[in-house]
């Protein structure tokens, strides 16, 4: 990614989280059964959902989901600027892996998104403080709730740093 594409702003000032989740087709290991329940434990936390996930087919969305759908660039962006948290790939368990380095998640941070994901991150094999790691496995969102709700609060309102990134530039 090509970092200097992507205008850096500050984040913003939501009253309750809002968290961001891009993804470009329906993937099983896209992982949307994490996003549901995410949203469900979460009912005052807003997730926008970009692309074409599977969850448009569904009639258990819960309201605090909202699906975009295909955006254009200045689209997506507003919705990049106006996110606290992004969610990264939530079940690659699904095709027998365990690491990726997904672009959608280099994109986040170029954004300065701190993220969620369920792997470990190529560039990252080590995690960092502005990502949480959950299980790779089915049902990794219930039983971390409490981290989740942790971390979550405390990267509101907050851009990860250029120079923690600027390696996948």
């Amino acid at each position: 990614v090509d970092m200097g594409q992507y205008e850096r702003r500050p984040a913003p000032n939501n009253p309750n989280p809002r968290l961001s989740f891009s993804a470009l087709n329906h993937a099983p290991w896209n992982g949307v059964e994490s996003l549901l329940d995410l949203a469900r434990a979460f009912p005052n936390w807003q997730v926008d959902v970009i692309g074409q996930t599977g969850l448009e087919k569904r009639d258990d969305v819960p309201p605090n989901i909202h699906l975009h759908g295909r955006l254009t660039k200045p689209q997506y962006d507003q919705l990049m600027h106006n996110a606290d948290i992004a969610v990264g790939t939530m079940a690659l368990h699904r095709k027998q892996m365990d690491e990726a380095c997904p672009l959608k998640v280099r994109e986040y941070f170029a954004y300065g998104l701190p993220m969620i994901s369920a792997y470990t991150d190529t560039d990252f094999p080590q995690g960092a403080p502005f990502m949480l790691q959950l299980p790779n496995r089915e049902n990794n969102i219930l039983p971390h709730v409490a981290e989740i709700e942790a971390f979550v609060q405390a990267w509101k309102g907050k851009r990860v740093p250029y120079e923690a990134v600027k390696h996948v530039d």
